[in-house]
């Protein structure tokens, strides 16, 4: 048995290189659909970022009536490399499954990726070459820092402001009394501002701003270029 699903396991990947990458590329499409598998998550488009966890879920019915099935997952590069593969257990003939599970993104390069899942007909001990395929395009990208920091001092505090950060759900403030060392968190703010009280006045602070995004997991961002403010 464990021959046979490293052998199915080859042969799924080579196909889902071949039919995934491929037509998607030559099609220009965002999906590819087989009424035997119903894909519930993730769906086409959706964006995910580095560091993420990528939830998939999808129903699938055995479509041959002589044939029983592995039922394969895998994410795979435009160039048709895998970054994660899960193989399921078999299915009979006449049979139903509800497969599930997750990939975490890490180390992975950002860009336009496929989710999809391969159903391979196997006769008894011997993998078929037949299949059925569906999948969907989705999109990783990295968490960015905010942009274009500004302060504007005031009794004994700072205002600092920035740019929203496409993706980020909330930001961590990062003060320091140098410039290029000694940064600590002062506070978490879902806002694109926050002043910082109880300064001295006179006193130039400098400050620095991570993205956090809270969805599919915690993803937080490097730092963001310092700026500095004075109390008044």
């Amino acid at each position: 048995m464990k021959n046979i699903k490293k052998l199915t396991l080859f042969v799924v990947a080579v196909l889902a290189c071949f039919m995934f990458c491929n037509n998607v590329n030559a099609d220009n499409a965002y999906s590819i659909t087989d009424p035997s598998i119903a894909i519930s998550n993730p769906k086409a488009k959706q964006t995910y970022y580095v560091g993420e966890t990528l939830s998939y879920k999808a129903n699938v019915t055995n479509p041959w009536s002589n044939y029983s099935l592995y039922p394969y997952v895998a994410i795979a590069s435009e160039k048709g490399k895998i970054i994660d593969q899960k193989l399921f257990d078999l299915v009979d003939i006449g049979g139903k499954a509800n497969i599930s599970g997750s990939f975490k993104l890490n180390n992975v390069t950002p860009g336009n990726y496929l989710f999809g899942v391969v159903l391979v007909a196997l006769d008894g001990n011997t993998v078929k070459d037949e299949e059925k395929d569906a999948g969907n395009v989705i999109f990783i990208k990295n968490l960015k820092a905010p942009t274009k920091l500004k302060t504007k001092g005031k009794k004994k505090a700072i205002k600092i402001s920035y740019k929203k950060a496409t993706g980020a759900t909330e930001y961590y403030i990062y003060r320091s009394k140098k410039a290029k060392k000694g940064y600590k968190l002062v506070a978490k703010t879902k806002k694109t501002s926050y002043t910082n009280k109880k300064l001295k006045k006179g006193k130039r602070y400098y400050y620095k701003v991570k993205s956090v995004r809270t969805v599919n997991g915690t993803v937080i961002s490097s730092y963001s270029k310092n700026v500095s403010g004075i109390a008044r």
